[in-house]
């Protein structure tokens, strides 16, 4: 039997916001344990991925929502019940006022978990080539660009992904992806407490406000990895987690979480 982990971990406050991180190189014994809880197209389209590894992957984040949303939903992890919308942002099926968003890169998939407010989450690893001059110009506003663009190598591809992360995760977070002109979305303020300013006039059509109904956290959640995490509503606290899939006791799957730490 399949079914949510009882613990304290998973009991979400109206003022907090719950990011959690999932290694995802998992035995490949667990992931056919683990098989049982996705549906028939989830594992139709995690079967077209070609690369041993990838598909591996993706199909333990797929696995990690599932239980996390279980156990939040304290329900069997098979029977929550996801539906993806236009631009194919994952929502809760069923009028919960649980909301949540994913990002994975490399090896790590990370979760951000919220209660009755929009919230986006990416991640990206910092070993990549250097961005060029054309995706800095259509990605930042000149401010921005200039700061990047003084910047060299490694130091370049991390200042670029400051921003982008920030920016993808807002696009994530009102559920237009990357369908925003990310131009239209600046960052603002101090690196450790940066802010949203929203275009007056953006390319395409963005929620009412002027950004200030939105709060950014950036993430360290290891080495090499950076991301941010946005979320509209009154201000909230971070609560930075490790998720754990276990399955000792026979096919039932749990999570369980440790605190890592609370960032406010």
């Amino acid at each position: 039997m399949l079914g949510p982990h009882s613990d304290a971990a998973f009991r979400l406050g109206e003022n907090e916001l719950h990011v959690w991180k999932l290694s995802l190189d998992a035995p490949t014994t667990r992931l056919e344990e683990a098989n049982r809880v996705l549906t028939r197209q989830e594992l139709t389209r995690f079967e077209r991925i070609l690369a041993p590894a990838d598909r591996m992957r993706r199909t333990t984040a797929r696995v990690g929502l599932r239980v996390l949303l279980g156990s939040y939903l304290a329900i069997d992890p098979r029977e929550v019940a996801v539906a993806y919308g236009l631009k194919g942002r994952p929502e809760l099926v069923g009028g919960h006022n649980l909301s949540f968003n994913l990002s994975h890169t490399a090896d790590l998939a990370v979760f951000a978990i919220g209660r009755g407010r929009a919230v986006g989450v990416d991640i990206e690893a910092l070993a990549r080539r250097p961005p060029s001059v054309r995706l800095i110009a259509r990605t930042l506003d000149p401010g921005e660009s200039a700061r990047v663009m003084r910047a060299g190598g490694r130091e370049r591809t991390e200042a670029f992904l400051r921003y982008w992360t920030i920016k993808e995760a807002y696009a994530k977070a009102i559920g237009v992806g990357l369908a925003l002109d990310f131009r239209d979305v600046a960052v603002r303020g101090r690196a450790e407490r940066p802010r949203l300013e929203l275009a007056e006039r953006p390319r395409l059509e963005l929620p009412a406000g002027d950004g200030e109904q939105w709060r950014v956290r950036r993430l360290r959640l290891r080495q090499g990895i950076i991301g941010a995490v946005v979320a509209d509503g009154a201000p909230w606290r971070m609560r930075v987690r490790e998720l754990r899939l276990t399955d000792k006791r026979g096919a039932r799957l749990t999570g369980s979480g440790r605190l890592r730490h609370p960032l406010c």
